[in-house]
């Protein structure tokens, strides 16, 4: 488990470095940026607490743990239908289907909310993708191609952070310092040159 986290974050820095390096318009670098933030935080938060509960023996409790991530902090292509496709095991998916998926709903929640500094990068994520959603696409053609943005809304309609103003000035600093936090807090092999590179891409400007 541990080499597939760490070939895993290995991707996730390479990627950042050609997605900030290479060609393409701002928003587009901000886009694809913005989602490998979301990708980097679910893939912290699952090594440490696969780690915590010694799950490294347990493939369901690890499916689980995945698929709650996953529903707790979404993607904009998330649905729980097409993440629990993804489980090979017809058993284990079965068991996560039980009570319509209540315990991966109840595990992402208790994860969420015992963790507020979590629950409030998460919204800053998820608020600043949405932004670029709407600078990019017509309402239209978000909802066509990117389901999880659903989900998306709702995350933040329960959220117990109000409302952001992605606009604000101090958007996007308050962003990264809630990011470096993060990675403060669960374990970082992220270098601050990394960081401080990822966020000269997160403008609202």
């Amino acid at each position: 488990m541990e080499l597939i986290l760490f070939i895993g974050l290995i991707f996730i820095i390479v990627v950042i470095w050609f997605a900030t390096k290479g060609n393409g318009n701002g928003l587009k670098l901000s886009w694809n940026t913005n989602r490998l933030i979301r990708d980097d935080i679910v893939m912290k938060v699952f090594s440490k607490y696969a780690r915590e509960e010694g799950l490294s023996d347990n493939e369901f409790e690890l499916i689980l743990l995945a698929r709650s991530l996953n529903w707790a902090i979404p993607s904009m292509v998330y649905t729980l239908e097409s993440d629990l496709a993804k489980v090979d095991n017809i058993s284990f998916r079965e068991q996560l289907l039980s009570n319509d998926g209540d315990q991966i709903f109840k595990k992402g929640l208790s994860i969420i909310k015992s963790n507020p500094e979590l629950e409030k990068l998460v919204a800053y994520n998820i608020s600043y993708q949405l932004y670029l959603v709407d600078k990019i696409l017509s309402d239209d053609e978000a909802s066509k191609k990117f389901p999880g943005l659903n989900r998306m809304k709702k995350y933040l309609f329960h959220s117990s952070e109000p409302e952001l103003d992605v606009s604000s000035i101090t958007f996007c600093d308050e962003y990264k310092k809630l990011f470096v936090q993060f990675h403060n807090k669960f374990g970082t092999a992220l270098k601050k040159e990394d960081i401080n590179l990822m966020f000269t891409n997160i403008k609202n400007k």
